[in-house]
């Protein structure tokens, strides 16, 4: 009763992720595609992410850059590693898009985690498409890694990670091509916004797998450190993290609590999970994560045409720590950790510290004014109802952080304001013995910069603001404010029903959203704010559904949507798709914008 129960349950709450670190199953998610026919079905079937368009701020064809061809059969724990000689590209060609190119021929393949890196920095965290025994699979990600132009230029190291294991029934290989596409920008302003220098906060070698494998061990370990040091003028200072979710925390927003989870043999700890960033044992920032779908996950049949959102291109996460720029700017190294709170499982995370500097200044003199940031928090059981295995649970967390402070550089001083509020809230029902399975889970993020010059005669003898996006005339300083909104709203359903001890069926289907919304004003110098921020929407939502018997196979069907605007009043772009059981129903692009 209890391994049948387990059974269950895994399925009902897509829970299908392995629970060892076995290399039979690493990183992976449900069972892969075992259909009973072989006939019919292109030898190539091509796999897409919508996605906002790219090459973006290009004209011209590119200048390329060959970074590598790998197949990776018999790859888990070994890299694609490989030495490649500086760029001849010419320094015009200033932006800069990395190309992965894949293909699997047919067969039984589970979904793989991957990443790329160059000279250690990582530039994407992607995963793959499965493969069929009636089809193999094509797939493609374009994206714009101009943030890292100089550390791929010079030529280095580059590093692959693909954990695949050929064993058994699982018989397909990736074949991967990297490559680097420059070209010349359309805006020459593009440029200002690359930093002065890169600091990686991942392990040292530039010649294997850069991230920490965050999870409750390695942490008690103190692991999933690095420690880095910023030149003494640096001015601004902004994280950008990479991370993904897997093994018992695959599905972390389906997890219900412990003490339920062991009654059905289920992974557990309750569906809420924050990453922190500490610099020294003290907190910095933290991130509220967006919860990605692998192609095998809840149903594979879902995700045949079209992948869910981030599951070839899995989104980053940039914080700004200029406001914490003191524990930064005394010339030493300090201890970056990564940790995940309330985790259960793996999480391999790395970041890159992009560094602006005041070239004009030789030590930047930063105060921390106001500091709200609690080190902890803990979500709230809302609801609990328990019958048997039958089960009602909803949950709710919020966070709101506040941090001012004064950074001083050649230009003068400048008041910086973060303040952040988090909010999220998780509903699960288990019904028919576990048989149904239901969830909801919505996490929304507000982040608010404010940025001010100081104005002359403020008591420091700094502060003139000279140009910062200040006003005309009587000098008065017009702070630059950046808000940003995030929304990642996700519920779906399954339905598991043991037939046999051998068989079953699996029913699945999903809704999922992802929005930033991002308003910059009063931003008049093109270098306010050198990281460049902009005014954007962008919104991406799938609804997904599918169904399959083991051992005979299966259909699904997904609607893809993507709204964008670029700027405020902005040109917009839209993409409509539309796929049932294999042949697209709908593939429109036009310019509708953002709701």
């Amino acid at each position: 009763m209890a391994s049948a129960l387990a059974r269950a349950w895994k399925a009902a709450v897509t829970l299908l992720a392995a629970s060892s670190t076995s290399k039979n199953s690493p990183f992976t998610s449900t069972t892969p595609y075992e259909e009973a026919t072989t006939g019919g079905g292109s030898p190539l079937q091509p796999v897409v992410e919508v996605l906002p368009p790219p090459y973006r701020n290009v004209q011209g064809p590119p200048c390329v850059q060959p970074l590598g061809t790998h197949v990776f059969a018999h790859s888990y724990g070994v890299p694609f590693v490989a030495t490649v000689p500086p760029s001849s590209c010419a320094d015009e060609f200033s932006v800069l898009y990395l190309r992965w190119e894949a293909t699997a021929p047919r067969g039984v393949q589970f979904d793989r985690i991957a990443s790329v890196w160059v000279n250690g920095f990582e530039l994407l965290r992607t995963s793959t498409a499965e493969p069929s025994l009636s089809a193999g699979v094509r797939w493609a990600v374009v994206k714009d890694v101009s943030p890292y132009y100089d550390a791929v230029k010079r030529g280095g190291d580059v590093v692959v990670s693909l954990d695949n294991v050929i064993e058994g029934r699982y018989n397909s290989s990736f074949t991967v091509t990297l490559t680097a596409e420059y070209f010349r920008p359309t805006d020459l302003d593009a440029r200002r916004y690359r930093p002065d220098a890169i600091v990686r906060v991942s392990k040292p070698s530039t010649r294997g797998v850069g991230w920490f494998h965050v999870k409750p061990a390695t942490s008690a370990q103190g692991a999933n450190s690095a420690l880095v040091s910023v030149p003494r003028n640096t001015e601004e200072l902004y994280l950008e993290l990479f991370l993904s979710h897997h093994e018992c925390d695959e599905f972390w927003y389906a997890n219900p609590p412990s003490d339920y989870a062991a009654s059905v043999q289920a992974c557990g700890n309750g569906p809420f999970r924050e990453v922190q960033v500490l610099v020294d044992g003290e907190l910095v920032g933290v991130v509220w994560p967006f919860p990605l779908i692998f192609t095998g996950g809840l149903n594979p049949y879902m995700w045949r045409d079209i992948v869910a959102v981030g599951a070839f291109e899995a989104p980053t996460y940039v914080l700004n720590l200029t406001p914490f720029l003191h524990k930064f700017v005394d010339g030493a190294a300090h201890n970056v950790t990564f940790f995940v709170d309330h985790g259960l499982d793996v999480w391999p995370i790395d970041g890159n510290l992009l560094v602006y500097q005041d070239k004009a200044g030789e030590q930047t003199r930063a105060t921390l004014l106001e500091r709200e940031l609690a080190p902890h928090v803990e979500p709230v059981e809302t609801s609990r109802s328990v019958v048997g295995v039958d089960a009602n649970f909803s949950f709710a967390a919020t966070r709101e952080l506040r941090v001012k402070s004064r950074v001083t550089t050649s230009r003068g001083a400048r008041i910086y304001e973060l303040a952040q509020r988090f909010t999220f809230s998780n509903v699960q029902n288990y019904t028919q013995n576990t048989e149904v399975g239901v969830f909801a889970v919505d996490t929304r993020v507000k982040t608010s910069i404010k940025v001010t010059p100081e104005r002359s005669g403020n008591g420091n003898g700094q502060g003139q603001g000279q140009g910062q996006g200040q006003g005309q005339g009587q000098g008065q300083a017009r702070p630059i404010s950046v808000v940003t909104e995030e929304a990642y709203p996700l519920s779906g359903r399954t339905f598991f029903k043991q037939l046999t001890n051998s068989t079953f069926r699996l029913e699945a289907a999903i809704a999922q959203g992802f929005r930033r919304t991002q308003v910059a004003t009063a931003l008049l110098n093109p270098r306010a704010l050198r990281w460049g921020y902009r005014s954007f929407d962008v919104l991406m939502a799938r609804e997904a559904r599918g169904e399959m018997m083991s051992g005979v196979g299966g259909n699904g069907s997904s609607v893809a949507t993507l709204r964008e605007r670029l700027g405020r009043d902005g040109l917009c772009y839209s993409h409509d798709a539309s796929v049932d059981q294999g042949a697209y129903t709908k593939n429109e692009i036009g310019a509708i914008c953002p709701p």
